[in-house]
């Protein structure tokens, strides 16, 4: 979701601190400063191996389709026409970082060195706004295999604003992308017909992996 951000807490890194206070200095928006806060991290605390970090998000989400060694499930899949499907794709890490400080825009001016993405209309490499949340996918492509889509509480007509804010109905698995025939194999949670909601496809730390392989 996109907040109108006034302060920023930076855990631990003397370095990232500094950058930030530099590129968010008060004298560059006296209106609206954003105010900058290093926490201290506790000496008993360790950092978790990636590995391990990796393993755990994989195992929740396969938990999230089949269950655990307590609960089975029972997903279900299905084959469905790509144009059946209205899929929002989500920018890069930057574009969101840039979104979510969007409403700080005289901050953003002075501040930050690609306020051309902002106001300049620049465009990313799926065509959308560099400056937009979301793009619009008009094509089924192989890079959409093995992802997650976020079932949104809104209509595939609705506004941006309305989906970034709706809340997450359940998730999708797209298992297979045939482009040729514009098919995509979705692995969900229970069977039925999927409901006509606007689909997220998120940025995640990482790639799914192959749920139904």
């Amino acid at each position: 979701m996109i907040f109108a951000v006034n302060v920023l807490l930076v855990l631990g890194s003397e370095r990232l601190f500094s950058d930030m206070s530099r590129r968010f200095a008060p004298s560059s928006s006296p209106d609206e400063p954003i105010q900058i806060l290093r926490v201290t991290k506790s000496g008993g605390c360790v950092d978790r191996e990636e590995s391990y970090m990796r393993q755990v998000r994989q195992t929740q989400i396969r938990n999230y389709f089949f269950g655990n060694t307590k609960t089975s499930l029972s997903p279900h899949t299905q084959v469905v026409d790509s144009n059946s499907l209205v899929v929002f794709r989500m920018g890069d890490r930057k574009s969101l970082l840039l979104c979510s400080l969007h409403h700080n825009n005289s901050v953003l001016a002075s501040a930050s060195n690609d306020n051309h993405l902002l106001h300049g209309g620049a465009q990313d490499e799926d065509g959308g706004s560099a400056s937009s949340l979301f793009t619009r996918v008009a094509e089924p492509t192989l890079a959409m295999q093995n992802v997650l889509l976020a079932v949104k509480y809104a209509s595939p007509t609705d506004s941006e604003d309305t989906v970034r804010d709706a809340s997450v109905m359940g998730y999708l698995y797209i298992a297979e992308v045939d482009e040729s025939k514009k098919k995509i194999r979705i692995l969900s949670p229970v069977g039925g017909r999927l409901p006509s909601r606007a689909l997220v496809w998120g940025v995640f730390p990482d790639g799914v992996g192959d749920l139904v392989g």
